[in-house]
């Protein structure tokens, strides 16, 4: 499905934050990742359009910054 030129993106709304954060940058919006960093678990928020092809500049964000 497009819609605005762009590919319409579905999120289950399985976590707190889903469907809510959206890039300063571009529009796009963010989605959850969980990093594996030397055994320790990371959750974190990126732009979609971070890794496909537009190299979006908008930093990442971990879910405990999100929550303050």
């Amino acid at each position: 499905m497009v819609a605005n030129g762009r590919k319409k993106r579905v999120y289950s709304g399985k976590y707190p934050f889903s469907g809510l954060l959206f890039c300063g940058s571009c529009g796009d919006i963010f989605s959850r990742v969980v990093w594996n960093i030397h055994g320790r678990k990371q959750v974190i928020w990126q732009c979609n359009h971070k890794f496909d092809g537009q190299k979006c500049a908008t930093p990442t964000l971990t879910e405990d910054e999100i929550k303050e």
